[in-house]
């Protein structure tokens, strides 16, 4: 079974809002609205980071898939996406 490169790569857009809801709420002086504060920001931050990259390692391509991957680019050249 071969997958499309968005089915490996889908945690990039909890990743990225995840972010955007932790600068949201960050403190007042970066432009957040102050519902946390430093300290629960940055656990935010560490958490939301071991979540994703939990995820992202499972949803890894294997070597067998990679090796695959490199030959089928390995020949299209410089045309390789």
């Amino acid at each position: 079974m071969v997958r499309t490169r968005w089915q490996y790569m889908w945690w990039f857009i909890p990743y990225f809002l995840g972010w955007w809801g932790i600068g949201w709420l960050s403190p007042t002086a970066p432009g957040g609205t102050g519902v946390l504060g430093f300290i629960p920001g940055m656990a935010a931050v560490a958490v939301l980071n071991l979540l994703i990259f939990y995820v992202a390692i499972l949803q890894a391509v294997t070597d067998s898939t990679t090796r695959v991957y490199m030959l089928h680019f390995g020949k299209r050249g410089s045309r390789a996406p």
